[in-house]
């Protein structure tokens, strides 16, 4: 088994590098297959990693200057792509705290995978459009997405337009909403939860990691799924596992190891029945 080195070299080129189709927000052809998994050749390597290791990151310009600190992720929980990191600042005695949303495709790695760079002045960060924790933005709506990536000077995936995306029933979900959302059959029945998320380098999210089993989450076996086999109930605020519950209970236990490894994401695929190519 030929295993690809996993440098984990976080994000961010956003998933939203395909124009949106009617099926959804981030819909994209190669939707959910290795390439979209990172996977692009033996030499570049893999570029998955846990959604969780991108919380807490900070975020600073070429000069070094601290512009913030990633508290969550916007996500479209129906399609499987991260939209936008959300960024903290201020917070301190007297100084009440506000958030940025930021586009995945504006921010680049360094080295040691825990500060990401962000094209932008301090004076643009600081005016640029904000919010409060009681006051989160409408993340149905396509115009407040087209004004942030303006804003950063980066053209929309999906052009110019500005219908909502409400229109379609796609809303946008934070990481730590989707974290802890139950999963259950076709007919209701809970079969477990979403543990985790796994991104790769262009902001698609290729597996959910599941809780299955175990009582009230003690015990339970975690489970690559992916992503394409979770549909996500908007009214009911949970996921649809479209397969057998035979499947969670003889899949394979998952392991942060197998995270990189082509033989393995290609064999979970397929185990699940799914194409990845």
């Amino acid at each position: 088994m030929k295993k690809l080195t996993s440098i984990v070299a976080m994000i961010f080129a956003c998933l939203l590098i395909i124009p949106a189709s009617q099926g959804g927000a981030w819909s994209r052809k190669s939707e959910h297959g290795l390439t979209a998994l990172g996977y692009k050749s033996a030499e570049s390597g893999a570029f998955e990693f846990r959604a969780s290791q991108t919380i807490g990151g900070f975020v600073k310009n070429k000069e070094g200057n601290y512009l913030g600190t990633i508290r969550d992720l916007m996500i479209d929980p129906h399609n499987g792509g991260v939209a936008f990191a959300v960024l903290s600042q201020g917070g301190s005695i007297g100084i009440p705290m506000k958030f940025v949303a930021v586009p995945f495709s504006a921010l680049a790695p360094t080295e040691n995978k825990r500060t990401y760079l962000l094209d932008a002045s301090w004076e643009k960060i600081k005016t640029a459009p904000s919010f409060d924790r009681s006051e989160w933005p409408e993340v149905a709506d396509r115009g407040w997405e087209t004004d942030i990536y303006r804003y950063y000077g980066i053209t929309p995936p999906w052009g110019e337009a500005q219908e909502s995306m409400a229109e379609s029933g796609v809303k946008l979900a934070t990481y730590h909403q989707i974290v802890g959302t139950s999963i259950r059959d076709s007919e209701g029945k809970k079969l477990g939860f979403v543990r985790e998320i796994v991104l790769d380098s262009e902001g698609h999210v290729p597996f959910a990691i599941v809780a299955h089993g175990g009582y009230w989450g003690f015990g339970a076996k975690l489970v690559a799924v992916p992503f394409k086999v979770l549909s996500f109930d908007q009214k009911e605020k949970r996921f649809v596992f479209n397969s057998m519950k035979e499947k969670l209970e003889s899949a394979p236990a998952f392991k942060d190891s197998d995270l990189g490894n082509r033989q393995w994401a290609e064999e979970v695929y397929r185990f699940f029945g799914q194409h990845p190519y």
